[in-house]
């Protein structure tokens, strides 16, 4: 039987590396060809010179060329590429493998369209290291980022933007992004609120604690329900689900307490979210609703 002729798109970054490795390794398959950008330092070098290996294949950037007797491309781009090389691959009838992240709707139905006519696998790039990547990034990151954020409610734009850059930073250490890359993509395809999403998320949580006995005493004493207002006996709001929003005097202090925060994000959530019979399902709600109206994934 001969061996399945693999060619390894994006040969020159972390994964690509790690592939070309493992190919050399297995039985059964061989090396016929790598890719990567003209930019890329690993173009016209030998695919293994990095970890010291001669393969005899020189890393290229023409994937018509490299398509010439291949029988699956393996992909690890960005979008823009991957797009590139499957229509390629549809094009000399090679068969597909994607591990590329960040693809959106529009890209993914590009590729099954493709599907239609080549063998296509498409699965996000989660090897073995980038889900423990992933589980340090959100236990050393992510928890520290969200230890205490509902305390940032209403501080300054400029801090905020410092928080979302460290966020930004691990969404591209997770799925090998560039610098430079667009992060809605990455985000959206980690399933991760922006930062002040984030913080509307903490406050709505603790508010429906505190109005269902979860939370304790000294919080949800501060909570009260605009139906349980005496004063709003016999008008409309008597049968609201909305929290009363205390009065302040102060914006940079009053302002920013949590009776005031909690209120205001509670009142912005729709009654299906709000609704919810159970934590667990209010909080899958609201990261659907906030997700949903987050400025930075609405504008794309």
């Amino acid at each position: 039987m001969d061996p399945v002729r693999l060619a390894i798109a994006g040969a020159g970054g972390r994964m690509g590396q790690a592939l070309v490795e493992a190919v050399l390794a297995m039985p059964g398959v061989v090396l016929a060809a790598a890719l990567d950008v003209d930019s890329s330092p690993a173009t016209g070098r030998d695919a293994g010179e990095r970890f010291g290996r001669a393969t005899g294949v020189n890393v290229g950037s023409d994937v018509h060329a490299a398509l010439r007797g291949v029988d699956v491309l393996i992909d690890f781009t960005r979008p823009e590429g991957t797009l590139a090389h499957v229509a390629a691959c549809a094009a000399a009838g090679v068969g597909a493998v994607v591990g590329t992240t960040g693809l959106n709707d529009a890209q993914k139905a590009t590729l099954a369209a493709h599907a239609q006519s080549v063998g296509i696998v498409c699965a996000a790039n989660m090897s073995v290291g980038v889900v423990v990547l992933l589980s340090l990034v959100t236990s050393m990151v992510l928890t520290r980022l969200d230890y205490g954020s509902a305390t940032l409610a209403g501080s300054p734009d400029l801090l905020q933007d410092k928080l979302q850059s460290v966020l930004n930073a691990a969404a591209r250490l997770v799925c090998s992004g560039r610098k430079y890359d667009h992060i809605t993509p990455l985000l959206r395809e980690l399933h991760w609120l922006p930062f002040p999403e984030r913080i509307t998320f903490r406050l709505a949580v603790l508010a429906y604690r505190c109005q269902h006995g979860l939370a304790p005493s000294y919080l949800a004493n501060t909570i009260q329900r605009e139906a349980d207002d005496d004063s709003r006996c016999g008008l409309r709001s008597a049968s609201t689900d909305k929290l009363k929003v205390p009065a302040t005097k102060r914006k940079t202090i009053g302002d920013r307490s949590f009776p005031v925060t909690a209120a205001r994000a509670w009142n912005s959530l729709p009654p299906e979210v709000t609704s919810a019979p159970s934590l667990p399902t209010f909080k899958q709600r609201l990261k659907t609703e906030l997700f949903r109206s987050a400025r930075r994934f609405r504008s794309k």
